[in-house]
């Protein structure tokens, strides 16, 4: 059976918060459960020196998707949230097909979550025509849309200097330079294996060293490509592929869409666009780092689950 389980909106804002500017913003998502549990980071972002509007996708199951609306201008009200915009979104033959299988209910959670994961990155082309964001050879200076795991602790204002350092290119993904071996050719060979010796090999799964918790994208013909690449590598639309074989269902399925997607521009574009795109370190950068130490202006919790 050919599923489309692409993810739709089920609400989405009309207009943005007052003094907001709509071509800059951030975009999460998570299921409603571990929003209710972990407020906590909605509500310290609206303390936050940040001004950028906060997108927060919210999955809801075919069983809930009508309460939607209560739900969500219940916790918008209860916590005067105003930097942060919540909205629903959902995957109807997704969950049927789930609800047909026979799961036991963490299994169900376990392809939810890995689904969730993949839907930020399919979501913002959307959420950019819904704001009439697109724009023809735009830079990060310019527009800009991070999408970003839940958990991410914003401390100061990271997008004035993502600016500075990166606002001439158009796309900025990024990775983890203490999971490879071989830090600076991993951008280009997308691979962290290293033959030391004749017998002697050091492994760096590459879809590990690829990061899918921070990521920076302006509205324009390359990220629309590489955001189009991500969405057939990760949910394999028009196909007849059974969903449990799909990338999506796999708990790294959305860092490997990211670099099948990175792989195929290198083939695709002119090599002068290619290297347009840009890398941020994550175990390094003083921006958004992984870890606490050296007080990144985004900390970025490794290896939790979402």
């Amino acid at each position: 059976m050919n599923y489309q389980i692409s993810p739709e909106f089920i609400n989405f804002p009309n207009t943005f918060p007052e003094g907001c500017e709509k071509n800059r913003f951030i975009l999460a998502t998570c299921d409603y459960c571990y929003l209710k549990k972990n407020i906590d980071y909605l509500t310290d972002y609206e303390k936050s020196n940040s001004k950028l509007p906060y997108f927060c996708g919210i999955f809801f199951d075919n069983n809930h998707i009508r309460f939607s609306d209560d739900k969500l201008d219940e916790l918008k009200n209860k916590y005067n949230l105003r930097k942060v915009i919540l909205f629903g979104f959902s995957s109807r033959d997704l969950v049927t097909w789930l609800e047909n299988q026979d799961y036991c209910e963490e299994t169900i959670k376990y392809y939810q979550i890995n689904f969730i994961r993949s839907a930020r990155y399919i979501l913002l082309s959307k959420i950019w025509k819904l704001t009439n964001c697109w724009a023809q050879g735009s830079l990060i200076k310019d527009n800009a849309a991070y999408v970003m795991d839940f958990d991410t602790i914003v401390f100061a204002d990271f997008d004035t200097e993502i600016k500075r350092v990166y606002g001439n290119h158009p796309m900025l993904l990024s990775w983890d330079s203490m999971s490879s071996s071989i830090p600076d050719k991993f951008k280009i060979s997308l691979s962290g294996t290293t033959l030391k010796s004749p017998d002697r090999i050091k492994l760096a799964f590459p879809h590990k060293v690829i990061k899918a918790g921070f990521s920076c994208f302006a509205p324009c013909e390359l990220t629309q490509l590489f955001l189009w690449l991500f969405k057939y590598y990760s949910i394999e639309e028009n196909t007849n592929e059974p969903l449990d074989r799909r990338l999506f269902s796999f708990y790294y399925g959305d860092q490997l869409s990211l670099l099948f997607a990175y792989n195929d521009l290198k083939n695709l574009i002119d090599e002068k666009f290619f290297k347009s795109i840009d890398w941020i370190d994550l175990s390094t950068s003083s921006i958004a780092n992984l870890k606490k130490e050296g007080n990144p202006l985004l900390f970025i919790p490794k290896g939790l689950n979402k």
